[in-house]
């Protein structure tokens, strides 16, 4: 019997819905039924999730779906409190019970999550919301407006890498090896062994402030691979990778990057409208 069929039977349907998330390479699949499932030669592990209603709308972001796991679920977990180091997408199947055909429920990815009472609710956007596209983004201002190593600045940021190894970390301070001058990261990236990243706020001598707790990081510094001294030289220990920072000057594009001809903001704006005398800055 087709989906359809069975979708529209007053009595034969017995609903199956199956979860699926995937972040890079990892995949996790879950079923809300009471009992593990076997279906489109996978795996789907029992989890009692709570689904809100699936609606359809003018308004893109107010058709979000809500997903209510058991707060203390390690997937769930994971995103409460904590920025997504990758985007995760989730797809929703929905089948029934005897019948092996299963249609895409619902589509979308993981925005944040947050814990309410004995659950941890994780709010997910349909993916119809990448349809949307700014217009006339482009701002005029003294500043570059273009996002560092990305889409109008065209820099790679392989190119500028430094390998350190972390010499501390301690919540969002971070010692590393490096003889940089102050500023140098400031604004730039740290990248860990698994790909993860956080922005830094502040760099000063080996010392650099990030923006939120570096928890995959802490994880391998928490494993004891420690570093030694020899003839005042590091060895051994943690290694990450560092990006430099860009604080949208046209001066630290051009000396420090040599980018001048990517620079997107004009320096030389007035300060007062040369039309009415009001301040346009």
């Amino acid at each position: 019997m087709s989906y359809d069929a069975v979708e529209a039977s007053p009595h034969d349907g017995r609903p199956i819905l199956l979860f699926e998330f995937v972040q890079n390479a990892t995949t996790w699949r879950y079923t809300s039924r009471g009992e593990d499932v076997s279906a489109l030669a996978a795996s789907w592990s029992a989890v009692p999730i709570e689904m809100s209603e699936i609606e359809q709308g003018s308004e893109m972001s107010k058709n979000n779906l809500k997903l209510s796991f058991p707060r203390d679920h390690a997937f769930a977990a994971q995103f409460v409190g904590a920025p997504q180091e990758f985007p995760t997408s989730v797809t929703l199947r929905r089948g029934h019970e005897g019948d092996g055909n299963y249609a895409v429920y619902w589509k979308g990815r993981i925005m944040a999550a947050s814990l309410d009472g004995p659950k941890a609710v994780i709010d997910c956007e349909p993916i119809f919301t990448s349809l949307r596209r700014p217009g006339l983004r482009a701002k005029f201002q003294k500043a570059c407006r273009h996002c560092h190593y990305q889409r109008g600045c065209w820099l790679n940021k392989d190119d500028f890498a430094e390998q350190a190894a972390v010499l501390s970390l301690s919540g969002l301070s971070l010692t590393v090896q490096t003889s940089q001058p102050d500023g140098w990261f400031t604004g730039g990236m740290v990248k860990a062994s698994d790909g993860s990243m956080r922005f830094v706020m502040a760099h000063a001598g080996q010392a650099l402030t990030l923006l939120s707790v570096f928890d995959t990081l802490a994880a391998q510094v928490a494993e004891g691979f420690g570093y030694g001294q020899n003839y005042g030289n590091y060895y051994g220990g943690i290694a990450v990778t560092l990006y430099p920072g860009c604080d949208h000057t046209i001066e630290v594009c051009d000396t420090k990057f040599n980018n001048k001809p990517n620079y997107g903001g004009w320096k030389w704006i007035p300060v007062k409208n040369p039309f009415g005398g009001s301040s346009i800055v």
